[in-house]
């Protein structure tokens, strides 16, 4: 996967090139520089990278005059320049001489690196339902069909996929956060407290879906959720044991095969119900299956189907 071209300026070469063996790993095609001034930015000018990173630890003033040159030659003057490090002085004339620059931390580049590069190329495949959507991508590549363990993650799981009833998962997921936020973490035993006070918080956060049927499912399935620790051992082996406590490997290969339900998804949803769960219908259960990895549906073409089958 390639995830866009990238230019380094660092005044150490050892350590430019331990810092561009990471990024390579990450996808990124890494090119380096280490003259400053003009020299630097011509040779960054004839081959315009998706960003330019600039270190400032150590030697904070080097790469100052090459960003000037970038932001004042036409050519170059719309690429990020993204300054990792520097403190003090040093940094606050950086900061003055290059307005437009971005300044972060080492641990910041990975995430300011995907919003200011270029969108991630198409080299491999993926299952059609991902789309174009950069969040959609992500989801994919990273989260659905891993097999997952975690008691409160599946929680927020089935939750999320009882409200995404009647909408897009994109909906649901762009505002993830939000309810992760605005449910506590998804923590059952303080769901399962709400009061008509929260309640009517709840419905008038712009950051969820604000159906009332749905927040009220929410806390009823909060209450169902506590009581199954006692019977099973955790919620875990709870909702695994229907698919025999480990994945099921489906070979779809086209996604108008995939089922909308399927018997393991219609025993799931049968028995939720019984235990006081709501919006868990088998189709819900389904999705629910496929996005914590207890099926793997993606297709045989794409690039995880392989990378998720070793998973358990």
């Amino acid at each position: 996967m390639n995830r866009g071209r990238i230019f380094l300026i660092h005044w150490n070469k050892q350590e430019a090139e331990a810092h561009g063996a990471s990024l390579r790993e990450q996808g990124w095609d890494v090119g380096f520089e280490y003259e400053d001034g003009a020299r630097g930015g011509s040779a960054i000018k004839q081959n315009p990278p998706d960003a330019v990173v600039i270190y400032l630890t150590r030697l904070p003033s080097h790469g100052r005059a090459t960003a000037e040159y970038l932001t004042q030659t036409k050519s170059t003057r719309s690429i990020p320049l993204i300054f990792v490090g520097g403190e003090g002085e040093a940094l606050e004339k950086t900061r003055t001489k290059i307005p437009g620059g971005i300044f972060i931390q080492q641990d910041q580049l990975q995430e300011t690196l995907g919003k200011y590069s270029k969108p991630l190329t198409r080299e491999v495949i993926r299952c059609t339902w991902a789309g174009s959507d950069e969040l959609y991508y992500k989801y994919h590549d990273e989260e659905w069909g891993v097999p997952l363990h975690d008691n409160r993650r599946l929680f927020e799981m089935l939750i999320l996929e009882g409200a995404q009833a009647g909408l897009s998962w994109i909906t649901v997921l762009r505002k993830r956060d939000a309810y992760r936020k605005a449910f506590d973490n998804f923590d059952p035993q303080k769901i399962a407290r709400y009061n008509q006070n929260k309640i009517d918080e709840l419905l008038t956060n712009p950051g969820i879906i604000r159906n009332r049927a749905k927040i009220l499912a929410t806390i009823d399935n909060a209450k169902a959720y506590i009581e199954i620790p006692a019977e099973f051992g955790s919620f875990e082996k709870y909702v695994w044991q229907f698919v025999g406590g480990k994945p099921i490997t489906n070979k779809w290969k086209r996604l108008q095969q995939l089922p909308a339900e399927t018997k393991e998804s219609q025993a799931m949803s049968k028995d939720l119900k019984k235990r006081g769960f709501r919006f868990v219908g088998p189709t819900i259960c389904y999705a629910f299956m496929q996005a914590t990895g207890m099926v793997n549906d993606h297709l045989v073409d794409c690039f995880r189907y392989k990378e998720v089958q070793r998973l358990k």
